[in-house]
């Protein structure tokens, strides 16, 4: 009886490692795919990161053509300034006008770009602190289960006593 009770207790004890083994499996797997779930926000980022630069490239060349048009301007303002002085001033005004609408334009379209990379990059961290949240609860299982195994553990302690 005693044997029996041994290879009983081997057979147990065999059966809570290979669960403990299929729980550390659960586990890197879980891992694996917070892994990637990290390699894809930082994808991520790294695509708004490009499109940032795309656009503030294009927002230079923009720019550089206003000036390039700008220094046309002014080489036919210079010319015809010895006759029409009234007529040149009265477009420059007209001119800086249009461009601090444009430059108002810009700064409008570059705060609501901002305020749109905000907004993700708040759904990322919020994504992060549920992903650490998960992380707890599976610890705290993780804890419980340990609990029990050694509950069960004493309980069988005391009975061999």
């Amino acid at each position: 009886e005693e044997e029996e009770e041994e290879e009983e207790e081997e057979e147990e004890e065999e059966e809570e490692e290979d669960e403990k083994e299929e729980e550390e499996e659960e586990e890197e797997e879980e891992e694996e795919e917070e892994e990637e779930e990290e390699e894809e926000e930082e994808e991520e980022e790294e695509e708004e990161e490009e499109e940032e630069e795309e656009e503030e490239e294009e927002e230079d060349e923009e720019e550089e053509e206003e000036e390039e048009e700008e220094e046309e301007e002014d080489e036919e303002e210079e010319e015809e300034e010895e006759e029409e002085e009234d007529e040149e001033e009265e477009e420059e005004e007209e001119e800086e006008e249009e461009e601090e609408e444009e430059e108002e334009e810009d700064e409008d379209e570059e705060e609501e770009e901002e305020e749109e990379e905000e907004e993700e990059e708040e759904e990322v961290e919020e994504e992060g602190e549920e992903e650490e949240e998960e992380e707890e609860e599976e610890e705290e299982e993780e804890e419980e289960e340990e609990e029990e195994e050694d509950e069960e553990e004493e309980e069988e302690e005391e009975e061999e006593e």
